[in-house]
């Protein structure tokens, strides 16, 4: 990793800043209060972040607050070892927590997920004690530092990677663990079998829920259907149309017997004029035979009443009875047809009863069926096994980076 420059936005004394540094060694040189250190120490910040205050005294975010207010920014612009340009962006926040970090390719602006940390190669003691020396101050403060632990290694097993081949075995076996390079097993693999048969539950308790729902709103629209074929069937029952078609068929009756009663009656006058005219006659003859003198009188009034009786017009109908017979015809007639579809109408009632007690009785044994296998199961726990899983996968990321490291290193 070679810095190529530092952009300070706002840190400390500085302001809006660019520092350009030669591809060779840097040496940053100048008075007390110059900002020396300040420009140091915005390199380490860009790389190792601000800081917190928690038991460590003042952090680098309170130290270098920027003097007209606000907060600590800026870029580093770095060369990688495989020759990438790479551009560090940091804001600090009020505290750590809201600080802001990103890193990306300076041409394309790509995010990368190298930490720079990573692209350092040394933590950030390390780095205090031979990248980055202070003025006046010392490579190997204290006995705890990465560098006395190596050289501590070498001392006395005279191979710096004996702690470090432990390292690596410890954290390959957390990391199979987890999760095995090949094959199945490990914590990952049974919770996720576990959150699979959950969320397999709980789609089936949904669909099997939403179905019981279904199930019973078909259910009371059938017991309604039962109900109104049933009240149609019973309705359609007590219409009686035999006693209203024999009520007519009386009255027709009635109506044609005094029509032709009444015709007779204006008609008998004919029968008698035509029975006189016989009588007259058969008395004219009597008196012919016994020789009176006088025959001829009845002779000649039996012809005159038959005269009559074939002169006499035939009597004319009732034109209003027959206009009401002709009626109560027609309304018969419209009852019968009536009746006739009454009768298809109950057959159908009869029909949709049976249709619709039937249904209810599928729906009834389906919702009985549905019940016996709604067996509830627990799926509360799915948000916390999600967290877990959460967890795992970052634990093994983590892992995984930090044997790359390791190896790298």
């Amino acid at each position: 990793m070679r810095i190529k420059s530092a952009e300070i936005t706002s840190f400390g004394k500085f302001k809006n800043k660019i520092i350009e540094f030669d591809n060779d060694f840097n040496v940053i040189y100048g008075n007390n209060e110059s900002g020396k250190s300040t420009v140091i120490s915005f390199i380490y910040a860009m790389l190792y972040g601000f800081g917190d205050n928690r038991g460590k005294g003042i952090s680098m975010r309170e130290k270098y607050t920027p003097w007209d207010g606000g907060e600590c920014e800026g870029k580093l612009n770095l060369i990688t070892d495989d020759n990438i340009p790479v551009t560090i962006y940091r804001k600090a926040g009020n505290v750590k927590k809201y600080d802001i970090l990103k890193v990306y390719n300076t041409d394309t602006a790509e995010s990368l997920s190298l930490s720079p940390e990573e692209m350092a190669g040394v933590n950030s003691d390390t780095f205090l004690k031979t990248l980055c020396i202070r003025q006046l101050s010392s490579a190997f403060e204290g006995g705890s530092s990465e560098i006395v632990t190596r050289l501590a290694n070498i001392a006395t097993s005279g191979d710096e990677s004996a702690r470090y081949e432990k390292a690596l075995k410890i954290i390959d076996s957390a990391r199979k663990e987890i999760k095995p390079l090949r094959g199945s097993g490990g914590k990952l693999s049974a919770l996720n079998s576990e959150i699979t048969a959950l969320e397999r539950a709980n789609s089936e308790q949904e669909e099997m829920k939403f179905n019981l729902e279904k199930l019973t709103s078909q259910l009371a629209y059938a017991e309604k259907a039962v109900k109104k074929s049933e009240d149609d069937y019973e309705a359609a029952l007590t219409e009686n149309f035999d006693a209203q078609i024999a009520n007519l068929k009386g009255r027709i009756t009635e109506k044609e017997a005094f029509l032709e009663k009444a015709s007779e009656k204006k008609s008998s006058s004919k029968k008698i004029y035509l029975l006189a005219s016989i009588l007259l006659a058969v008395f004219a003859v009597i008196l012919l035979v016994i020789r009176t003198s006088f025959w001829f009188a009845p002779l000649i009034a039996a012809v005159a009443v038959g005269a009559l009786s074939f002169f006499e017009k035939k009597p004319a109908p009732n034109a209003e009875e027959i206009e009401n017979l002709e009626a109560l015809k027609n309304e018969l007639s419209l009852l019968e047809k009536k009746k006739l579809s009454h009768e298809n109408s109950i057959s159908t009632f009869k029909a949709n009863t049976v249709s619709a007690r039937r249904n209810l009785e599928e729906l009834n044994i389906k919702i009985t069926t549905l019940k016996s296998r709604l067996v509830f199961t627990d799926t509360s726990t799915l948000p916390s096994l999600y967290q877990i899983k959460e967890k795992f996968e970052a634990d093994y990321s983590v892992l995984s980076k930090v044997m790359s490291a390791l190896e790298s290193s």
